[in-house]
């Protein structure tokens, strides 16, 4: 998930979406 997230935090990107 954090791979396909480059926004910053990785525990935003879990919690809303994986590719956000």
């Amino acid at each position: 998930l954090i791979e396909f997230c480059t926004t910053g935090d990785r525990i935003t990107t879990v919690s809303h979406s994986p590719f956000i």
